[in-house]
C-alpha cells in the first residue's frame, strides 16, 4: 500500500515510485494507483528470494519517503474505501474493470504470493498434496486484517473474504 505519511490514507502515487528508475523493472503498478507490486526475478532458493525482497522493499520505501509517503503491508487497509481509489491508466487493468465491473473495482485487498517452478504435473500434485495438511497453519499465519472500511469485522482476518 502507498500511504500518506501523516494521515495513513491510501495515496494514488504509484507512478511516482515506479517511474523513478524503470531499469529495475521490479517495482510495478498494480490495479489501483495506491498499490504497488514488488516482484523478484526467478530465484534458485529461499535465501536468494529473501535477500532480493528485502532489497526491493527498501528501495520502494526509500522512494516513498522522498515524497513524504510510506509503504504499508497488511491484508486490507483499515479504513480505506474502494470507491475512493483510482485505477491505473494501463489498458490491461482498464479492460479488466470494464469486463468485471464492480467485482474488480471493490478488490481493495493486499497480499503476497509466491510462484514455485515444478518439473512436471506429477511433481506439482505431489507437492500440493504434501502442503495440504499445512493449510490451517498457513491461513493462521496470514491473518492480518481485522478491519474493513473503518470498522472492526470481529474476524482476525477479513481479507480472505474479500478475495
Amino acid at each position: 500500500m502507498i500511504l500518506d505519511s501523516d494521515s495513513f490514507d491510501l495515496t494514488s502515487a504509484v507512478e511516482s515510485i515506479v517511474d523513478e528508475d524503470p531499469a529495475s523493472g521490479q517495482i510495478k503498478p498494480e490495479l489501483l494507483e495506491s498499490v504497488l507490486e514488488i516482484a523478484t526475478t526467478p530465484c534458485p532458493d529461499v535465501a536468494t528470494v529473501g535477500a532480493e525482497l528485502v532489497s526491493l522493499r527498501a528501495l520502494a520505501r526509500e522512494r516513498a519517503h522522498r515524497r513524504g509517503l510510506e509503504i504499508g503491508a497488511a491484508g486490507t487497509h483499515p479504513f480505506a474505501r474502494w470507491e475512493d481509489q483510482r485505477v491505473v491508466g494501463d489498458d490491461r487493468y482498464r479492460g479488466l474493470v470494464r469486463s468485471l465491473g464492480f467485482v474488480a473495482r471493490q478488490e481493495l485487498v493486499f497480499g503476497m504470493h509466491v510462484h514455485v517452478g515444478m518439473a512436471d504435473a506429477e511433481e506439482t500434485i505431489y507437492v500440493a498434496n504434501g502442503l495440504r495438511v499445512h493449510v490451517p497453519l498457513l491461513i493462521a499465519l496470514s491473518a492480518n486484517s481485522p478491519l474493513w472500511r473503518g470498522k472492526g469485522t470481529g474476524l482476525i482476518s477479513s481479507s480472505a473474504l474479500r478475495r
